[in-house]
């Protein structure tokens, strides 16, 4: 249960994002915001960035065609949210979303990626959040209008397969960009069974 203190946190940490009209209610911790894909690429680059939340930039460099650089654009840090073995448990959930969640979809063989879905009622909004240890990237799929996509409007039956095409390219174009996450220091395991459980000082295994 989501309750009026636990309510002023997730406030607190919407803070930095500039988001304009947040709904008072407690749906918010359930994703009820209407927000951009460029603002969405924005909280994704925590997780991405090791728990560094950068702002989005539309241009990096403008370049005239005798190579002179007539413009360009440098990363700003928004926040330093968390540390790199936080940010890399959400990796490693999102991960599992595309291995054998509703993210399945959005595979790419050879390279690690991760994400997740997302499809707002009567699929008017479809949605695949994800990176991988090169890129961040964010699609949605939707009608200027507003109406319902249609049948199978999802985002892991939409958005998710063109994220999979998005990066089946890249890497055909760029092969030697990193292809698997590599784990930070801090992040530990734990097997009991066939189940292999990660866990850091901050977020220690529970107790039984």
């Amino acid at each position: 249960l989501v309750t009026e203190v636990g309510l002023n946190r997730i406030r607190e940490k919407l803070e930095p994002l500039n988001i304009a009209h947040i709904p008072q209610d407690m749906s918010i911790s359930l994703g009820n915001l209407g927000i951009s894909p460029a603002k969405m690429a924005q909280i994704y680059s925590t997780f991405a960035n090791g728990g560094h939340m950068l702002e989005p930039r539309l241009i990096s460099k403008v370049v005239s065609k005798d190579g002179t650089v007539i413009y360009e654009s440098h990363t700003q840090e928004i926040a330093n949210f968390t540390q790199p073995e936080q940010a890399y448990l959400m990796t490693d959930i999102l991960r599992d979303i595309v291995i054998r969640g509703t993210g399945r979809n959005a595979q790419v063989p050879g390279v690690q990626v991760v994400g997740k879905t997302g499809t707002t009622n009567r699929n008017v909004d479809a949605w695949f959040c994800g990176y991988s240890p090169a890129q961040e990237v964010i699609v949605w799929i939707g009608r200027d209008n507003n109406r319902p996509i249609g049948k199978g409007g999802t985002g892991g039956g939409t958005a998710a397969p063109a994220f999979s095409y998005f990066f089946k390219k890249l890497y055909a174009l760029y092969p030697n960009l990193p292809k698997k996450f590599i784990v930070p220091k801090g992040v530990y395991n734990a097997r009991d069974g066939v189940i292999t459980e990660l866990y850091t000082d901050i977020s220690p295994l529970p107790k039984n």
